[in-house]
């Protein structure tokens, strides 16, 4: 599973259906099934990751902050194992099937505390807003470690695309835009020229094409001949990025599609390459996967997953899938959206 931070699906020419940034992604989701409205329950890190791991949405899992009590010093950290204690994620899930499990992440909102590191052998969370540069190399070294007849889950995330991460600007550009960020959060969103948007639009898709670079390694060593056609590759996005369109910058705040839209690409082993064009949700990932590795969730993982196997539509079969996101970012927002199967 690799999981991109940040990626709007409208700037992957794969999701978006026109020519994009990022190449070699694009030239991986040639031979995958391509989702083209996959949907988000959440637009921002924490609460996105830690539903695409359970299958619950955020209210039900209750990783919606970082901290769940932020008014005591030093603040509680949010934690999986305490606000939904019955809950399993994919890793314990697969680790229980005796795969071996390792994660690879940028840090920050992935921080193994929150519960993101349960059920992993191995779990990297030592930098803030890495990208792919680092958590890569250190995934191809634990694939080459591992004996070539061992089963394996595999979680590798990048911040590339995030504006936070530290390539993203330069110096004086990354300040200016943390004062919009923070003053958006505080309400006060000022109008922008057009330099500023264009300026803003261009930062963000040089980014995503060294994300392209930074992953292409990674997607080179999942071609060749001893894991093509014998592993299932997830690519999926867990938010987008506001690039004025409502105003804003940064993401959490709203739940307009440019944060919820996020890419998804499934490469399955013995299943045609196809576009699905109705909606679907982030939420179905983790059923999808147990569904075509055959593991059977016994009833109290049944009903634990809010989510649905996509093994329909991997088969070209229509679904009718709502969505439903929802955020309550750093205790500054409290929405809840519908994304009807319909388009509404």
């Amino acid at each position: 599973m690799i999981g991109l931070d940040d990626v709007r699906a409208d700037r992957v020419a794969s999701s978006a259906g026109k020519r994009g940034w990022t190449p070699r992604l694009d030239r991986f989701a040639a031979g995958a099934v391509v989702f083209t409205q996959a949907v988000s329950p959440a637009p921002w890190t924490l609460p996105a990751f830690i539903s695409l791991l359970t299958a619950l949405h955020p209210s039900r899992h209750g990783v919606v902050n970082r901290y769940s009590d932020p008014s005591v010093e030093p603040p509680v950290n949010a934690q999986l194992s305490r606000l939904c204690p019955s809950a399993r994620t994919l890793a314990e899930v697969l680790r229980g099937q005796g795969l071996r499990t390792a994660a690879f992440t940028g840090g920050a909102g992935l921080a193994g505390i929150s519960g993101l590191s349960s059920g992993f052998e191995v779990y990297s969370d030592s930098v803030a807003f890495g990208g792919f540069e680092r958590s890569v190399p250190q995934a191809l070294s634990w694939l080459d470690s591992r004996r070539p007849d061992e089963r394996f889950f595999l979680f590798v995330h990048g911040y590339d695309a995030h504006g936070f991460n530290p390539a993203h600007f330069p110096p004086a550009e990354a300040e200016a835009f943390r004062a919009r960020r923070d003053d958006g959060i505080g309400g006060a969103i000022k109008p922008a020229s057009r330099g500023e948007r264009r300026l803003r639009r261009r930062r963000y898709d040089e980014a995503l094409r060294r994300l392209d670079r930074n992953l292409s390694s990674l997607l080179d060593r999942l071609d060749r001949p001893d894991l093509r056609g014998r592993v299932i590759v997830a690519v999926v996005g867990d938010h987008g990025e506001e690039l004025f369109e409502h105003g804003g910058v940064d993401h959490g705040l709203t739940l307009y599609d440019e944060l919820l839209r996020v890419p998804l690409l499934l490469r399955v082993p013995g299943v045609k390459r196809r576009r699905v064009n109705f909606q679907v949700r982030t939420l179905d990932l983790m059923p999808t996967i147990l569904d075509l590795l055959g593991t059977a969730p016994d009833p109290t993982l049944a009903a634990q997953m809010e989510g649905g196997s996509l093994l329909p539509a991997l088969r070209g079969e229509e679904m009718s899938l709502d969505a439903f996101s929802e955020t309550d970012f750093l205790l500054h927002a409290g929405l809840r959206g519908l994304r009807t199967a319909d388009g509404w």
